[in-house]
Formats: C-alpha cells, sequence, structure tokens
C-alpha cells in the first residue's frame, strides 16, 4: 500500500472524525489526490453504493479490506480506517527496513549467480581451448579443478532454484489456505516452520490485541474472531481454538499446544493470563517480533555477504593457481 494512499485514508478519517460529511471531505482531498481514489470513491458513491461497498470498489489492497472489514464491527468509521491504517504503516515501516538490508546481499545473490554462468559457459570453454592448442596435458589436480568449476555453478543455481521454490510454495499455502501442505512444511522444514508460526502468530496477536483493548475478556475474543473473521488466511486457526475450547479445554491450554503458535507468542500470552501485576499486551510482543525479525536479518547478511565474497575470492585464486599459473609457465618455456 503506497504512502500517498495511506496519507489520503488518514486525512479522510480524520475529517469524519470531525464531523464532516462524505462529500465534502471528497472536495477537501480532491486537490491532494494524485492516483484518483477520489474520483473513484465518487463515482462509487455516485452510484448509490454505501462506504463499505465503495472503499471495496476502489481496489484498495486485500489485507487492508481484510482488517477494515473485521474493526467496522466494533468501531466507528473514523476508527475503522485509522486502526486499519495503523497496521498497514507498520506493515510498510517492516517491509521498508527488509528491502533496505536484503537489497546488498540480493545484489551479491545476482552477482555470483552472473559470475558463475561466466565461468562456466565462457572461462572453462577459452582455458580449455589453451590447452589444447598449446598440447597441455591436464595434472589429476587440473582435471579436479576443472570438474569442481563445471558443477559448482550448477549447484549455485539448483540451491537459489530450489530456495525460491520453497519460498513460493510456502506463500502459496498461506494464501490458499492449503493447511494440509502448511502442516507439511511445520512437520519436515525447520526455517520455514519457523516462519509460518511467525506469521500466524503475528496475525493472530493483531486481532486479539485490538479486542483486548477494548477490554474484551479472551473468550469472548476468541468467540468473535470465530463469529465475525471471513475472509482471513487465520480463519481456520480460530476455527480450531474455538473448537478446542469447547471440548472443555482452557484458552491458555490451548495456546500452548497449538503448533501454529511460536514459543515467544505463548510466552507472552501466558504472561497476559496469569500476571496481574505489569501491563503486558500483545501489542509488547508484536514490538518484540518485529525486532527480533530485524536482528536475524543483520545476523543473516553479516554471515551471508563475507560467505559470498570467499567464496569468489576462493574460486578466483583456484583458477589462478590451477590453471593460471601453469599455463604462463608453459608460454614461458616456449
Amino acid at each position: 500500500m503506497n504512502e500517498q494512499l495511506i496519507d489520503l485514508l488518514e486525512s479522510f478519517a480524520r475529517f469524519i472524525e470531525q464531523g464532516f460529511n462524505i462529500q465534502d471531505i471528497a472536495v477537501f482531498i480532491q486537490p491532494i489526490d494524485q492516483i484518483g481514489f477520489v474520483e473513484s470513491l465518487n463515482q462509487c458513491m455516485n452510484e448509490g453504493l454505501s462506504i463499505d461497498d465503495a472503499l471495496q470498489k476502489c481496489k484498495l489492497p486485500h489485507y487492508f479490506l481484510e482488517y477494515y472489514q473485521f474493526f467496522k464491527l466494533h468501531f466507528s468509521l473514523s476508527e475503522t480506517l485509522l486502526k486499519t491504517l495503523k497496521i498497514c504503516k507498520k506493515r510498510n515501516e517492516i517491509k521498508r527496513s527488509l528491502v533496505k538490508r536484503l537489497t546488498y546481499p540480493v545484489f551479491m545473490i545476482v552477482f555470483l549467480v552472473i559470475f558463475s554462468i561466466f565461468v562456466l559457459v565462457f572461462l572453462l570453454p577459452q582455458v580449455e581451448n589453451l590447452f589444447i592448442e598449446f598440447n597441455i596435458e591436464k595434472s589429476i589436480l587440473v582435471k579436479i579443478v576443472f570438474i569442481l568449476l563445471k558443477f559448482i555453478p550448477w549447484i549455485v543455481v539448483l540451491t537459489l532454484l530450489c530456495l525460491g521454490s520453497i519460498t513460493f510454495f510456502t506463500l502459496f499455502s498461506i494464501k490458499q489456505q492449503r493447511y494440509d501442505y502448511i502442516d507439511f512444511l511445520i512437520s519436515h522444514t525447520h526455517v520455514m516452520s519457523k516462519l509460518i508460526k511467525k506469521y500466524y502468530s503475528i496475525k493472530f496477536a493483531i486481532y486479539y490485541n485490538e479486542l483486548l483493548e477494548n477490554h474484551y475478556d479472551a473468550l469472548s475474543i476468541i468467540e468473535t474472531l470465530y463469529q465475525q473473521i471471513d475472509d482471513s488466511d487465520i480463519k481456520m486457526i480460530v476455527y480450531e481454538l474455538y473448537h478446542h475450547i469447547l471440548e472443555g479445554l482452557s484458552i491458555e491450554d490451548v495456546i500452548n499446544e497449538f503448533d501454529y503458535f511460536e514459543m515467544e507468542f505463548k510466552h507472552f500470552f501466558s504472561l497476559i493470563m496469569n500476571n496481574q501485576t505489569y501491563d503486558i499486551q500483545l501489542d509488547d510482543y508484536i514490538l518484540y517480533s518485529t525486532k527480533q525479525i530485524e536482528m536475524k536479518v543483520n545476523k543473516m547478511i553479516k554471515l551471508f555477504v563475507p560467505l559470498i565474497y570467499g567464496f569468489v575470492s576462493l574460486f578466483v585464486i583456484t583458477i589462478y593457481i590451477s590453471i593460471v599459473i601453469p599455463m604462463m609457465n608453459v608460454v614461458s618455456t616456449l
């Protein structure tokens, strides 16, 4: 969701909060609208659509509409928009932070792939031609190096393709709510299991925390989520939680035994349920998770970038020692 649309909707919500009607607000924010949102909204309103239906037809992002549809059942229109935009802003902030941190490693990966292809397609054939032209018999070491240099680029490319495929498969499974695939990933993959649990824990915490701040008790929150969440990828999770509670289990036991939540979330949830001394909310867990993601990305970058540099350096040194130096020795004897 781009920043301009967020600013427009935030201005829209603030004017509603002050009691202006929709038509007047559209006139006020029209001069700062450069993306056609007000025009689309006016067109929908002129067709007799309600503000909810009009927002849906304005091609807003799915995640915005998901939170909007839920919050509108509990809050006024202005509060609903502001709460939804708060989540969208946080999402954009995390996205910007990740993009900023990952741009350089991604550039290094692209360089590594291009370098590997260059070695495989151009460098090795040229070197082999030189060996043939000068009638040089390859030593065992040179033969081994040639084999490695031919296989390493394929290993790099195939590894990246596998990682990309697993990531795509995970995102597809979550988006399409294929819990048979998700269960398989949680059971058989370590990294993807952690990411899936982190995603569901944060998503559930966002909904739960909003109702918790409005003084709902734990059971009422689960029941409300079960009744009112329709267009969300955590619908099935809420369904399972609710039915476990109906079977007589306490909500804390259900959360602690639930496979889709990470341990940190379960710990925060237990603190909320049992600790009356400190004012702890799931908003603290969301903030903690955001910082944790940033720390893990930074740690990965600090490990990954030197590995790429080391790999390329080793590649070049190996080529120089095993191929270039022998070739130079042969040329010098001619």
